[in-house]
């Protein structure tokens, strides 16, 4: 079975893509959001902290969006970062 891993920054079209290769190949697809889902209702909070930290709301306008990222950037892309190191194990395994 051959995998395909879609990276990207948000709203950059990870999902959309995803559910075009799934409808046009038959693949199988799983999410980060997913994992990082499944992982924030089985591990405790006291485990990895930064995995329970609160998602960001949908903003829907493009300028407003900007706006918050860029004043909050550096701390939510450490949060990502940190999120990220502690799921890829766990997507690998799922891999395996």
């Amino acid at each position: 079975m051959s995998h395909l891993l879609i990276g990207g920054a948000a709203r950059c079209g990870k999902s959309t893509l995803a559910r075009e290769v799934r409808r046009s190949t038959d693949m199988q697809t799983l999410s980060g959001d997913a994992f990082r889902t499944t992982l924030r209702k089985s591990a405790p909070r006291g485990i990895f902290p930064a995995l329970h930290v609160a998602r960001a709301e949908k903003i829907q306008d493009e300028q407003a969006f900007i706006e918050h990222h860029s004043t909050n950037a550096a701390a939510e892309i450490e949060t990502k970062r940190a999120q990220a190191e502690f799921v890829w194990p766990f997507i690998e395994n799922y891999l395996r």
